[in-house]
C-alpha cells in the first residue's frame, strides 16, 4: 500500500505558450482543472517571475498540483501529488487535462509511490 503518488511531468514546446507567462490564464486554468477533475479548490497560489515565468500552486483535499514555467523555452514542469491513490482517479484526469490545454509537442513523466507502509490488521 502506498500512502501518496507523486507524478513528475515535463511538458516540451508547449503549444498554448500564453498560458506559461500569464498569471490570470494560469489561475484560470487551475480553477478548470479542479473543476474538471471535481475536486474543491482549498488553496490557490500563483507567483509571477521578472522577466517571465509562473509558479503556481492549487491545493485541494485529495492533493495537489504544482506547475513551473519557462514560456522563454516553450516549457513546463508540473508535480501532481495524490495523497490518496487508489480512491479516485482526479491525478491521471489532471494530467490528461493539463495535456490538453497547454498542447505540449512531447513530454516526459516519471511516477513515485511514497509510503509504502502495510495495512495495519
Amino acid at each position: 500500500m502506498s500512502l501518496e503518488n507523486h507524478v513528475v511531468v515535463e511538458f516540451y514546446n508547449v503549444g498554448e505558450s500564453e498560458i506559461l507567462d500569464s498569471p490570470r490564464k494560469m489561475e484560470a486554468m487551475l480553477r478548470e482543472l479542479a473543476e474538471a477533475v471535481g475536486l474543491e479548490v482549498k488553496a490557490l497560489h500563483i507567483h509571477e517571475f521578472e522577466p517571465y515565468g509562473v509558479s503556481s500552486l492549487l491545493l485541494t483535499e485529495m492533493g495537489y498540483v504544482a506547475l513551473h514555467t519557462w514560456p522563454e523555452h516553450d516549457y513546463a514542469t508540473v508535480n501532481i501529488v495524490d495523497f490518496a491513490p487508489g480512491e479516485s482517479n482526479w491525478a491521471k484526469g489532471a494530467l490528461e487535462f493539463l495535456r490538453e490545454r497547454l498542447k505540449p509537442e512531447t513530454d516526459s513523466i516519471v511516477e513515485i509511490s511514497t509510503g509504502r507502509v502495510r495495512k495495519n490488521g
